[in-house]
């Protein structure tokens, strides 16, 4: 997840069909973000399952 600095309010955001192919910098560029000023990361791992 990125957080982005607004210069001011975001209007007339279109709906996605499908995030494949999607570009957080190009979705910036559109909507003159600035650069990011925050970011968190997850990273999950799931246990092997056991046959019992």
């Amino acid at each position: 997840m990125l957080l982005y600095r607004q210069r001011s309010p975001l209007n007339g955001i279109e709906t996605l069909q499908s995030r494949a192919c999607f570009s957080t910098r190009d979705f910036a560029n559109t909507h003159n973000l600035e650069s990011p000023v925050g970011v968190a990361y997850f990273s999950v791992h799931r246990k092997a399952r056991t046959n019992t």
